[in-house]
C-alpha cells in the first residue's frame, strides 16, 4: 500500500520466517516478507531472521 503512495518507501521485516505460511487447510501463501520483496515497485526490503535454516529458505525463494 505505501509503495503506491511513497516512491522511496523502505520495508523492514524483523521476523522473516521461512517466507511462506502454511495454513491448516493445506493452502500455502507468501508471508509479509515475500509480499514486500516481490512488490512490482521494487521497494527496498530488509528482511531479518535469526534461524539459519529459515533464513536460507527465504533467501532461496527470493533469488529464484
Amino acid at each position: 500500500m505505501c509503495s503506491t503512495i511513497y516512491p522511496d518507501v523502505q520495508y523492514f521485516e524483523t521476523h522473516g520466517g521461512a517466507g511462506r505460511i502454511l495454513f491448516k487447510d493445506g493452502i500455502e501463501e507468501d508471508g509479509s516478507a515475500l509480499i514486500a520483496a516481490k512488490n512490482p515497485k521494487h521497494i527496498k526490503c530488509v528482511i531479518m531472521e535469526k534461524d539459519d535454516e529459515k533464513r536460507q529458505k527465504i533467501k532461496r525463494i527470493i533469488t529464484d
